[in-house]
């Protein structure tokens, strides 16, 4: 157990001053015994209150037995907090729900017909319960022992529970690091990926593009050589047509850069 050796567990018989949170406690479960209207619940959505659930007679005891452990806890790096309307302790960063009541007996009982009823029946027993309802922790009245005496242990096992969330936690936030960066670094590199492949389409197209041009070269060079050998000069028609598709090729070519008024630059994707 990760404490200081000098923690005081032993709950006396008597404490003149209460912890805060205990004063402001008591006086709600005070207005809370003089309402009928209100009940635990709704008043713990509108006040910070310790779930301490036993009758007048027992709850003295109930209040020594919850300022000492909050003392212990503090005295440990811990603290009361509440969430959500329930009471926690919370060490390392995390947190354990806690609730201290008293015990029920639950009595199944048959009528004269054969039919069961039930009845709930009050013990003078405290229990103490931690952690979440699917994986709770109880401490009760024994008859051998009272739930005073497990105070060592019930501090003891709330610092463990807190202390395991918080190095899973831990654990899972390094896991979670080392996946992002493992999904950044995989990013980057179908990143890399796509660009070389858009640059060798681009290489592609611009070698096509430039062989297009080269073969619309080559025609208009026979073409006014055709021109030529009939012996019939170049009029203005056929010159419009050689300035014209000589534009498209420099339109075509990627090493010319040529943009076209109308057609702009060519799509070479």
């Amino acid at each position: 157990m990760e404490q200081q050796s000098n923690l005081h567990f032993k709950v006396p018989k008597r404490i003149v001053q209460y912890h805060p949170t205990i004063r402001k406690s008591k006086k709600l479960l005070e207005q809370l015994d003089e309402s009928n209207d209100v009940g635990f619940w709704e008043l713990s959505q509108e006040h910070e209150i310790l779930p301490i659930h036993t009758d007048l007679k027992m709850r003295p005891r109930a209040f020594r037995f919850m300022n000492t452990l909050i003392l212990a806890i503090e005295a440990m790096n811990g603290k009361i907090i509440f969430q959500y309307s329930r009471c926690h302790i919370q060490m390392f960063g995390q947190k354990t729900e806690i609730n201290l009541r008293q015990k029920y007996h639950r009595i199944r009982e048959k009528d004269k017909s054969g039919w069961s009823r039930e009845s709930w029946e009050k013990s003078d027993k405290l229990e103490f319960q931690a952690g979440p309802s699917f994986n709770q922790k109880n401490w009760i009245d024994r008859k051998t022992i009272r739930l005073e005496e497990y105070l060592p242990q019930i501090a003891a096992w709330i610092e463990k529970d807190c202390k395991y969330w918080h190095d899973l936690r831990a654990q899972q936030a390094v896991q979670k690091r080392r996946r992002e960066k493992e999904l950044l670094k995989e990013k980057e590199h179908l990143k890399k990926i796509a660009e070389e492949k858009s640059k060798l389409r681009q290489l592609i197209s611009d070698s096509e593009n430039w062989h297009k041009a080269k073969q619309i070269r080559d025609y208009l060079s026979a073409y006014k050589n055709k021109v030529k050998l009939s012996k019939s000069a170049l009029n203005e028609e056929n010159q419009v047509y050689l300035n014209w598709a000589s534009q498209k090729a420099d339109w075509l070519d990627p090493l010319t850069e040529f943009e076209d008024p109308i057609l702009g630059k060519p799509n070479l994707e």
